[in-house]
């Protein structure tokens, strides 16, 4: 998980919107960094990328929903 944002979380003038963002700008970093141009993107990337992103914040980021 991205770990530069994970000491704010506990601060209470931290807004959620600018900790999400910050976040994922790391992350749209790191996978670019990742990503080679022939790779097919599967859904388990998707949901890697979305708990990378958000795991340190939601509990369940990175996991399948259920409609």
């Amino acid at each position: 998980m991205i770990g530069f944002y994970t000491t704010r979380l506990t601060s209470p003038t931290v807004k959620m919107d600018d900790l999400e963002l910050g976040l994922l700008e790391q992350l749209t970093e790191a996978v670019l960094d990742e990503i080679v141009v022939d790779k097919t993107i599967r859904s388990e990337d998707l949901c890697d990328w979305h708990r990378r992103w958000m795991g340190n914040i939601y509990e369940w980021a990175g996991r399948r929903a259920c409609a």
